[in-house]
């Protein structure tokens, strides 16, 4: 099992937590990769762990520590 880590706003890099606050419309002139990232993140900063918005966004823990560390690092690659 991979470690729970409990996350507050604060703990995001500034541009993660900047990113979160932006508004990305569903419809809007956005591409899907905008539109996963500023969903992942608004689940992460609103679940309580990353394994838990890993269950609401369906995905496995590493997967969105792989996502978590791409956005981190500003980078576009395969999560």
């Amino acid at each position: 099992m991979w470690p729970t880590e409990v996350l507050e706003p604060q703990a995001f890099p500034a541009h993660i937590a900047a990113a979160a606050g932006s508004v990305v419309a569903l419809g809007g002139p956005h591409t899907l990769e905008e539109v996963e990232r500023e969903h992942t993140l608004r689940v992460m900063a609103s679940a309580p762990t990353l394994d838990e918005a890993a269950k609401v966004l369906g995905i496995d823990a590493p997967t969105l520590w792989c996502k978590r560390k791409k956005y981190e690092s500003g980078g576009k690659g395969e999560g």
